[in-house]
């Protein structure tokens, strides 16, 4: 999120994309994808990768409930050990 917020300032201060490209670190495409993005309003990476679904999705979230229950019925706790 802090390199978006840095291609838009620099964006604003008037730089040319390429310039702004170059300057960021990133590629011409990123910048003039960010360009007509909405702009930055907060730096909080894991609530905009949520939003934007940025990443991939967990293998084992799937997976989550149904172990929890295995281990319920285990006579496990939460942390695996025994009750």
């Amino acid at each position: 999120m802090l390199k978006r917020h840095e291609v838009e300032i620099l964006l604003k201060a008037g730089h040319p994309k390429t310039e702004v490209a170059r300057l960021a670190g990133v590629s011409l495409c990123s910048v003039k994808r960010i360009a007509e993005e909405a702009p930055v309003l907060h730096v909080d990476d894991a609530v905009e990768r949520e939003k934007r679904q940025i990443g991939r999705p967990s293998k084992v979230e799937n997976f989550r409930k149904f172990i929890g229950d295995i281990l319920e019925s285990d006579g496990r706790n939460s942390q695996g050990a025994f009750i």
